[in-house]
Order: C-alpha cells, then sequence, then structure tokens
C-alpha cells in the first residue's frame, strides 16, 4: 500500500510540474501560434480577394520594366492594347516605371479641384471660344505664336509615338543620339517651353498690372498657390509649364484618338451613322453646330 502510495504521489507531483511547466512555457507558445496562425490565414485570404477584384494582368511583366518592353515592338500602340483587350477583356492592368509620390498626389488635387470640377468647368465654358477667336480669329487665321505652338504640340506627339531605343535598352541611349530623335525631341522641347513660358509670363503681367479679383483661370490659380507657397518664381514656372504641358498632351492624344476611332467605325457602319446625323438634325437641328450643352 505504501508503495502505492509513493506511486501516486510521483504521478501527481509530474502531473503538477507538468501543468506548470505548460503554464509557464508552453501556454504562451501555444497562444503565440494560434495568433500567428489567425494573421498568416487573414492576410492571405485578403490578398486573394484583393487579387480577385483586381484586373487581369498580362504576362511577361519583368521587374523594374513591367510591361515596357511589350508595348516597343513593331506594331502601334493602340493595336497592341487592342490585343490585350481581346485576349484578358476590356479592363486590364499593366505595370510601367511611373513615379507616385507627394507632388504627384498634390497636383492631382489642385487639377481635380481647380479645373476639372463641374463648377470650375461651368466658369470656364466660354475659355475655348475666346481663346480660338482671339488667337486665330473670326475668319481662322491663326498668329504666329498658335502656328508655332501648333507646330511644336504636332512634332511632340509624332515623337511621344516613336520607339526609343533607350525605353527598352537604357544603355544603348546613344543611338537615340545619332539617329536624330534626341535632337528632335530637344528642340519640340524648347519650342513647346517658350509658348508655354509666354503663358506664364502673360498672366504674371495680368496679375500685376490688372484687378486680382477678375475671373482666374487655371494659370493664374497655379500662380495664387505658388504665391501662397512662397515657391520660388523660376521653380514655379516650371511647376506650371510641366502641368499645363501634360493636360494639354493627355488632352489632346486621348480626344484625336477617340475621334479618329469614332469616324472610322462611323464611317464603316453607314447605318448607324445615318442614326446618328438624324439624332443631330433632331436634338440639335441644322441651323449651328453641336454645343457642349447638347451632350450633356
Amino acid at each position: 500500500m505504501i508503495a502505492h502510495a509513493k506511486w501516486f504521489i510521483s504521478i501527481e507531483t509530474q502531473a503538477m510540474e507538468f501543468s506548470i511547466l505548460f503554464q509557464e512555457h508552453l501556454l504562451p507558445a501555444l497562444v503565440f501560434t494560434i495568433i500567428i496562425t489567425i494573421l498568416v490565414v487573414t492576410i492571405l485570404v485578403k490578398g486573394i480577394k484583393e487579387q480577385q477584384r483586381r484586373p487581369p494582368e498580362p504576362a511577361g511583366a519583368i521587374p523594374l520594366l513591367g510591361h515596357l518592353h511589350r508595348l516597343g515592338k513593331n506594331k502601334l500602340l493602340h493595336i497592341t492594347l487592342a490585343d490585350m483587350a481581346n485576349k484578358y477583356g476590356p479592363a486590364f492592368s499593366i505595370r510601367t516605371c511611373g513615379p507616385y509620390g507627394q507632388y504627384w498626389r498634390i497636383m492631382r488635387k489642385i487639377v481635380t479641384v481647380e479645373l476639372l470640377s463641374s463648377r470650375r468647368l461651368e466658369l470656364l465654358e466660354h475659355v475655348p471660344d475666346t481663346e480660338t477667336n482671339r488667337h486665330c480669329g473670326a475668319k481662322g487665321s491663326c498668329n504666329e505664336e498658335s502656328r508655332r505652338f501648333q507646330k511644336a504640340l504636332g512634332d511632340f506627339m509624332y515623337l511621344i509615338g516613336v520607339f526609343l531605343v533607350s525605353d527598352a535598352v537604357p544603355f544603348r541611349g546613344w543611338l537615340d543620339v545619332v539617329m536624330g530623335n534626341v535632337g528632335k525631341m530637344k528642340r519640340a522641347a524648347k519650342e513647346l517651353d517658350f509658348v508655354l513660358g509666354s503663358w506664364v509670363n502673360e498672366h504674371r503681367e495680368r496679375r500685376h498690372n490688372e484687378d486680382s479679383k477678375g475671373e482666374k483661370d487655371f494659370i493664374d490659380v497655379m500662380l495664387s498657390i505658388m504665391d501662397e507657397s512662397n515657391v520660388p518664381s523660376q521653380e514655379a514656372d516650371v511647376t506650371i509649364k510641366a502641368t499645363c504641358l501634360t493636360l494639354v498632351l493627355g488632352g489632346a492624344d486621348t480626344t484625336m484618338v477617340t475621334l479618329t476611332w469614332a469616324l472610322s467605325l462611323l464611317l464603316n457602319n453607314r447605318h448607324v451613322l445615318k442614326k446618328a446625323q438624324d439624332e443631330l438634325d433632331t436634338h440639335v437641328g441644322k441651323q449651328r453646330q453641336v454645343d457642349e450643352s447638347d451632350i450633356t
């Protein structure tokens, strides 16, 4: 009986020691393992859900360059993108090396609020006609500044679609110099910089000579923001010119491509063209041109 009692006491002692060991070491480790497991599973599930919500991405992306190498082959850009759309659907994503930082976010906010908001668009809806009449006149004969800008913009649009060796192989950039593309780009950039600089100078002189409480366009707003932020004059000019150039190029390129495709589709589908003509005659009439208010 004594031996059995000692055996039970020994078992009970070992059980108590194991319980203490479990509480001191194994239990925290078990709790930590459970927490880590839950976090890993949560992250994996969230990643899978986000991946499912993202549009499909074409194969072939490489580090740093992304899909850039797939856009520079002997094929027009819109045809390459159309081929991708046929394969991956109307919405897909491609990776490039575009920067996204604090400066970009601030400029996007300024452009969205001060230029592209509904209120600003209503206030500035007369500007295109006013500027067209000021620079080209009623008979459509544009002045020297307008012709210079149109020529520089046309050259820029052409050069922006030219494939450069340095886009795909940066250390082969000297080939672009030999082929003359770099020189053409510098000349086009110089012309655009001259015209945009004249715009900024014109607005700055008007701000000094006239009442600042008058009507303000986007360049006036940008100058006010730069002055309030105490940005040096030279840096402010560079920022304003770069932003205006981005907006002009972005708006002109997308509009031209969209109109070209729309007209080509209408010409290849004459029954749709006839319907469009009938709709214009019904809602607009034949006595005036189509206005933006007709679309909205």
